[in-house]
């Protein structure tokens, strides 16, 4: 299992876990939030032709980052850890942002303290929530840390 596979995992639990809520761009339209791994690539945007025909749209999403892995002896507890932040950007025009980002990302938290298991990786049960003090003009933004404890690195078979 690779680090690549839990931020595709995380992104698509991160997806179903908030299908049922809805999101806005700055127009106040109803849209759907982008997921990425690692950053958020604007310039590929699936909404991109609406940031070229109006240059005021903003649209909502969040980034699946893994910020450290750490790998420890055979013998550990714990063995493979990595540190995963969330981060989600809701709209700041739509009045409620604040109150919508708080809700996903209690959504998300009670998903992870309740099951913590996705798929071969499991998080730990300290999970960290944060609000950046800096602002982001355009969003809400908030972060969820979590630690997973990842399988054992498959060795043999590298082409």
């Amino acid at each position: 299992m690779t680090f690549n596979e839990l931020q595709k995992l995380l992104i698509n639990e991160t997806k179903v876990l908030l299908n049922n809520m809805t999101f806005f761009d700055s127009k106040g339209r109803d849209t759907e939030l982008f997921g990425y791994p690692q950053a958020a690539d604007f310039n590929g945007l699936p909404g991109q032709d609406l940031l070229l025909q109006d240059k005021e749209v903003i649209l909502p999403y969040f980034v699946v980052r893994l910020d450290r892995v750490e790998y420890r002896k055979k013998d550990a507890d714990n063995k493979n850890l990595g540190r995963v932040v969330l981060e989600i950007n809701i709209c700041r025009s739509h009045k409620d942002g604040f109150y919508l980002l708080t809700a996903a990302i209690e959504k998300i938290t009670h998903r992870f303290l309740t099951d913590s298991f996705l798929q071969s990786f499991w998080c730990e049960r300290a999970i960290n929530i944060s609000f950046p003090q800096k602002v982001t003009p355009s969003y809400f933004t908030g972060e969820i840390e979590m630690f997973w404890n990842m399988p054992e690195m498959e060795s043999g078979g590298i082409l």
